[in-house]
């Protein structure tokens, strides 16, 4: 098992940072395209929260390959990686949230707070790992399989 040192965990808390940042800018943007769509188009709040979703996953997709990250992966394949991970997240949302409120009997609110908690840091940790890794992890992971 591989030693984390200080300046690896300093690394990682300011990439987690950053995700944070950038998944703020998101829903800045979901939130501003669904507001302007209902309010000034009368578009149906379900479909402009879809479509602000759709664009601010895709700007957080942009900033987390560039700003979080600095992956130099090719987007092929990369944005099919995030979408799988969002897709996951999305997932893992709703179970979680199912069992707390249905199973648990957690108040929704308290329920949304500690899943949101889990799929943070399980969106953060899979896009670290496998969206986004760099050259450097592929040749640990390589390296290790020897």
């Amino acid at each position: 098992m591989q030693k984390i040192h200080y300046a690896d965990l300093r690394d990682i808390l300011t990439q987690f940072a950053k995700f944070m940042a950038v998944g703020a800018v998101g829903t800045v943007v979901h939130y501003t395209i669904l507001i302007l769509l209902v309010e000034k188009l009368s578009v149906s709040a379900v479909l402009g929260s879809s479509v602000g979703a759709i664009a601010g996953a895709f700007v957080n997709y942009f900033l987390n390959y560039y700003f979080t990250f600095r992956s130099s992966r090719r987007h092929a394949k990369a944005i099919v990686q995030f979408y799988i991970v969002a897709g996951s997240g999305f997932l893992l949302n709703a179970l979680s949230m199912w069992i707390m409120v249905n199973v648990l009997d957690i108040y929704y609110l308290l329920a949304q707070l500690v899943t949101t908690g889990i799929v943070l840091l399980l969106n953060f940790w899979l896009n670290r790992i496998w969206t986004f890794r760099s050259r450097s992890i592929e040749a640990e992971a390589d390296s290790s399989k020897s």
